[in-house]
């Protein structure tokens, strides 16, 4: 799948969430994405909130996913496990996906977060797809 095939499923997919409408995707190899910035994301303290995060990791994977089985049909997450590393700053977030093992039922990857600006990682997700 294009970026651009890949951008309108997930806006397709996720049709009541802004954030979903505004992710792109800067490259496919690796899968790169990027969040814009919005005070919504924030939580106390004036840090991104984990759910955020979490929902990158998710949707980068899922990207990811799409991209090496070239459908969105069928790929479910099995399995996320993400690890907080440092607080990431109050600006675009930016995800870097890589599919380690496209396997026939399970598509495993790991996924990098990073603020914009900023080459350490403020997160990093261990991701696992189940194909239907």
């Amino acid at each position: 799948m294009t970026p651009e095939q890949i951008e309108e499923t997930i806006r397709g997919g996720f049709p009541d969430d802004p954030d979903a409408a505004r992710i792109k995707v800067l490259g496919t190899d690796p899968m790169t994405l990027v969040l814009p910035f919005n005070a919504g994301m924030l939580r106390p303290g004036g840090t991104l909130s984990g759910p955020t995060l979490m929902k990158m990791a998710d949707t980068a994977m899922w990207a990811a996913a799409m991209h090496v089985c070239d459908t969105s049909e069928g790929l479910f997450t099995s399995s996320l496990h993400i690890d907080f590393l440092r607080l990431p700053a109050a600006s675009d977030l930016i995800a870097v996906a890589r599919v380690l093992k496209p396997g026939r039922r399970l598509v495993v990857g790991t996924v990098e977060l990073r603020s914009r600006g900023d080459d350490r990682v403020v997160a990093h997700a261990s991701v696992t797809y189940a194909r239907a």
